[in-house]
């Protein structure tokens, strides 16, 4: 699932953990076409 969306690795490096959980959850609900 990462590796499709890698911007998620580039998150974890840049961003607070919060911020992290954040974009995890908007790319679970892209991904599932929410």
């Amino acid at each position: 699932f990462v590796e499709s969306h890698p911007e998620l690795t580039n998150y974890s490096i840049k961003r607070k953990p919060e911020e992290l959980a954040l974009a995890i959850a908007a790319a679970i609900a892209a991904h599932a076409g929410l």
